[in-house]
């Protein structure tokens, strides 16, 4: 991947500098204590900086990022967008669920009014610098694993979305 990967790192570092940790009791969606899975998810990331996050960490929330509030899934992005970039193999899977919960849905099935809702509250984060910067990781994975297992398809992120930014 080289030169194309750490340029992109450095943008997405550059372009979440100054986003703010959300706080312990926006971690999650649900902070009423009977929620296993938010419960799991707040306790894992709490305190921790994205700058900071772990394998283990990382390992252990990839498969719950609807689980974290807009706030949370917005502070902790650029975490996610590097260890995606940097451990491919270990976690093509949390590039796989960065690109879903990122793509709108069609409008088309039943039920997808909720997803864009939640679509619309993830992405209303983003300034414009983290949106291109965003851009720029699905275009790079697309380039560099786009004909890879378990990849969302990024064209449909961008035709729905992305491209636009």
């Amino acid at each position: 991947m080289g030169s194309r990967v750490e340029t992109l790192k450095q943008r997405i570092t550059e372009a979440f500098e100054g986003t703010r940790y959300p706080g312990h009791d926006r971690l999650v969606y649900d902070n009423s204590g009977y929620h296993l899975e938010c419960n799991e998810v707040a306790a894992l990331m709490r305190g921790k900086r994205w700058q900071g996050l772990d394998f283990d960490t990382i390992w252990n929330v990839r498969a719950s990022l609807p689980f974290l509030t807009p706030e949370a899934f917005h502070y902790y992005c650029p975490g996610f967008m590097i260890w995606s970039l940097d451990a491919w193999d270990d976690f093509d899977d949390l590039s796989d669920s960065l690109l879903f919960l990122l793509t709108p849905p069609t409008g088309q099935k039943p039920g997808e009014e909720a997803d864009a809702d939640r679509f619309e509250q993830r992405v209303a984060q983003f300034n414009h610098e983290q949106k291109v910067a965003f851009r720029s990781f699905m275009e790079t994975l697309d380039c560099e694993h786009g004909g890879e297992r378990g990849l969302y398809e990024v064209a449909k992120a961008l035709e729905r979305y992305w491209g636009q930014v």
